[in-house]
Formats: structure tokens, C-alpha cells, sequence
């Protein structure tokens, strides 16, 4: 992700506190992406309804061109 990366910008961010502000997981340019799993520790008293994930995809050049990525899932695991 993105499919086609030379035209757009892709930004995979998360919040933890209801979407008030956002932390970047990454954010590329021009480039792709391989399929990746990323990761993110959470503190253990982290209330589960105030996380988001969200992807932006943002065209950078051109007029034709699809800007497209792909987010497949997102989830929350606890370790005790």
C-alpha cells in the first residue's frame, strides 16, 4: 500500500483519546508499501472505545491517476 504510490501521499495514524489528536504510524510519499503488519503498545488502563485507526490517501500531482491503499484490518489484543 499505496497501489500506486507515485502520485499520493498515505498516512496511517491512531488516537487514544476519541480522534481529539492523532499519532502517525507512518506516513509515505511517492513510494509503495509492502503488505505490513505494524504495531502499537498501548498502556495497560488504555480504554479499548476511545481507540481509532484511520488511513488517509491524499493525491499529490496528475488529474487521471486513482490514489488507492489498503487497510485490511485493524485490531486489539491484551497480554497479561
Amino acid at each position: 500500500m499505496p497501489t500506486n504510490g507515485a502520485h499520493c501521499t498515505v498516512t496511517l495514524a491512531y488516537s487514544i483519546d476519541g480522534g481529539t489528536s492523532y499519532t502517525n504510524i507512518f506516513s509515505i510519499t511517492g513510494s509503495t508499501r509492502a503488505e505490513t503488519t505494524d504495531t502499537v503498545s498501548l498502556a495497560v488502563n488504555q480504554n479499548p472505545a476511545l481507540v481509532l485507526v484511520k488511513i488517509t490517501v491524499a493525491k499529490t500531482t496528475g488529474n487521471s491517476d486513482v490514489a488507492q491503499a489498503n487497510l485490511y484490518e485493524a485490531w486489539i489484543t491484551s497480554i497479561f
